[in-house]
Formats: C-alpha cells, structure tokens, sequence
C-alpha cells in the first residue's frame, strides 16, 4: 500500500473545494466516490506471466477472472464493497502451476472480500480478513495433499520425506496476511487516486521504501513517479499513470535470504559478482469516470530483465458494459 501513501503525501496540497469533477478554469481533476448502496459494476481480470529470450516467447501461466464489486453499505464517512469473483478460466497450464496461481488469485476460489473505503473512495482495509485467511488455508491444504501424492509417487522414501518437509516450511511461510494482501492488489488499484484533487499536468517523482514477500521487515528502495495521462472533460474521464523503478540488488538479496531461510536450513547464499544487471520496473495505466468515481481500466505490467532474458507480467483489468449501453 506505500504507493497509496505516496499519492496522499504528494497530493494532500491540492485538496481544495472545486465545483466540477474536472475543472479546465484551475487546471485540475477530482476524484471522488459517487456511489450508492446496491450499485454493482462487472469486471474481468486477466493475467498473463510470460518470459522472452532471444526472440522466443515462452506463456508460464495465464488465466482470466470474472468478477464482480458491489456497494453493500454506505454511511456519512465511509462505504463497504463486496468483491466477488465467478471463478477463473485457466490457458496452457498443468495442475501444479494452476494451483500455485490460485494462491496468487485468490478471488478465482469465489473467495469474499469485503472492502472499506472512506467517503471519497479512498481504500481503507479488508473487513473480513479473518475469513480470507480461512479460506487461503483450505486452498494451502489442498496444495499439500496432492504435492504429498505426487512426491510419495515419484521419489525414495528418504527423498520424499526431505522434500516434504521442504515443503511443509514454504507452505507454512504462505500462511500470511501480507501474501494475501499481495494476491488481492490487482483489485485495490481500482481504488488508487480516489479522494483527491489533481493538477492536470501533473508529473513528480519521489524516493520510496517498501516491504515485498522476499523481505518483511525489511523495505526495499524504489523510485515513483506518478502523474496525470490526460482529460476529456465531454466524457468525464481522466487517465493517470505511475512508474515504480526498484533497487534490483536489494530485491536479489532479499530474494537469496528467503531461499536459504525457506529451503536450505538458514543457509546464507552469496549474489554472484559476474551476475548480469538485473532491471525491475512496473507501470500502471488507470482510467476513472469522473462524475461517478468509478475506474473503468486497470492496466498493470511488471518487467525484469537479466542479460538476454527478460520477464513480464501483465495484469489487465475492464468493466464489462452491456451491449446497449
């Protein structure tokens, strides 16, 4: 959530009252939350990971995610949204790699999250995270009975009761708040510029630090630059965009201590001083009606990059209109 935290610290100046959604007269645009209990907006979430290595491109995982967000409850400070998802439709992948993806999307498990946002649609938190958890567990349960089949399956006993137990210390490891709130980003950025005011040229830039999987406890540091893509004051729509740049050596680093702490005993694994640069970088493309405060378009991708071999990510996410609308 830093990046959240970084659009409120750069953009609290520019909270003042204004008369319109976008205001050509002071150059800048709101973004505010119109909603109203029982308003229901449908959404499709696709996501692909694919790596590219001279000129050959190699799909890892890819799926797409019906579903679907809800006002439930509304009150003089506040609003509760109710994600859910209709299950997700799974493109060249086996057993095992869909059901490490079905801990990274957790909504594809028809799971439940109830979301609280301010009165200007600004995210707050997860209400019933306690009931996510519960069901991450049973998805983290299933994962370990059929491992445990496959293993028994495949390797010696003394083999397999190492493995197990390797296993058995990731597995643990996923049991998480911060993982699940990791799998549910892509959701949350529905919600990223509610509750401010904006300048229409806006572009700045600024040296964060934040935690990742690889390292709680410990922030990495990127740099953030976030700004305003565009208007139409006829449609009511703005378009805003970030870039996060990471420091690729801490993230390796953190990277090397999970490994040794999750599969080797707690074993220190050195960086490699002839390894290739590495790059990590995400951009976000975001479109938002104005005059409602809903977003209609999420579009997401992460790259790195190690000598010829690079990976991507994209996360794409559109409101499904009917056709006569």
């Amino acid at each position: 959530m830093k990046r959240f935290f970084f659009i409120i610290c750069v953009h609290v100046l520019f909270c003042t009252v204004a008369d319109a959604q976008i205001n050509m007269q002071d150059s800048t645009v709101q973004v505010m939350a119109y909603w109203n209990i029982g308003d229901k907006y449908d959404y499709s979430y696709h996501h692909k990971v694919y790596t590219v290595e001279n000129g050959d491109t190699v799909v890892a995982r890819e799926y797409t995610s019906p579903f679907s967000i809800e006002v439930v409850d509304s009150t003089a400070n506040s609003y509760t949204l109710e994600l859910r998802s209709q299950g997700s439709q799974y493109e060249v992948m086996d057993e095992t790699t869909k059901m490490m993806s079905e801990i990274e999307n957790p909504a594809g498990r028809n799971m439940l999250f109830r979301i609280k946002t301010n009165e200007y649609g600004t995210y707050q938190g997860i209400e019933n995270m306690a009931q996510c958890m519960d069901t991450l567990n049973v998805v983290l349960e299933q994962m370990e009975e059929t491992y445990r089949k496959k293993i028994r399956e495949t390797m010696t006993e003394q083999q397999a009761d190492e493995a197990l137990g390797k296993m058995k210390q990731i597995l643990q490891s996923m049991r998480s708040e911060q993982l699940l709130l990791a799998a549910v980003k892509p959701y949350l950025r529905l919600f990223s510029f509610h509750g401010y005011y904006y300048p229409i040229d806006m572009e700045t830039s600024s040296n964060m630090k934040a935690e990742t999987f690889y390292s709680p406890g410990a922030p990495i540091d990127y740099t953030s630059t976030v700004w305003t893509d565009g208007v139409d004051p006829e449609t009511s729509y703005a378009y805003f965009g970030w870039e996060n740049v990471y420091d690729s050596d801490q993230l390796i680093q953190a990277y090397l201590k999970y490994i040794g702490k999750t599969l080797l005993d707690g074993k220190e694994l050195s960086d490699s001083p002839e390894r290739p640069y590495v790059f990590v970088k995400d951009n976000t493309w975001i479109a938002v009606h104005t005059d409602t405060g809903i977003t209609t378009r999420v579009s997401y991708v992460k790259e790195s990059g190690q000598g010829k071999k690079q990976n991507i990510e994209e996360e794409e996410i559109e409101m499904l209109f009917d056709e006569d609308e």
